[in-house]
């Protein structure tokens, strides 16, 4: 299952309150956040997701939620879309945001290291 692991201090309900829409369009489809969801302790967040490349539409949900002395961004396993590179790359563009809005975040351990430019 891709996911990204990120280290250090990150406050899951800043970053859901600071959340900069992500609409991206280009040769290989559109790659959108359509809404956004906290739960009550404002440890975690879900990004409701749409893909769209090869003719494939696929709608799912992106998890990001608070795990030890970081956070995890993954698939959240009941709406498991095919695993497509637009799919991956919009969960890799949920995580380098993350890492740009708090300073001293990192990444941990992830299987999305081509769609992070890492």
């Amino acid at each position: 299952m891709p996911h990204v692991v990120i280290e250090g201090q990150v406050d899951v309900g800043e970053f859901f309150r600071g959340l900069e829409p992500i609409q991206e369009r280009d040769s290989s489809g559109i790659r959108k956040i359509t809404d956004a969801y906290v739960n009550t302790k404002g440890n975690s967040v879900l990004l409701e997701s749409v893909v769209v490349e090869n003719g494939l539409t696929q709608k799912f949900m992106i998890a990001v939620s608070t795990k030890g002395a970081g956070v995890t961004v993954r698939l959240l396993p009941l709406t498991d879309p095919e695993k497509t590179p637009g799919v991956k790359q919009l969960m890799a563009d949920v995580a380098r945001q993350i890492i740009a809005r708090f300073p001293g975040a990192t990444f941990g351990k992830t299987n999305l290291q081509e769609f992070l430019g890492e």
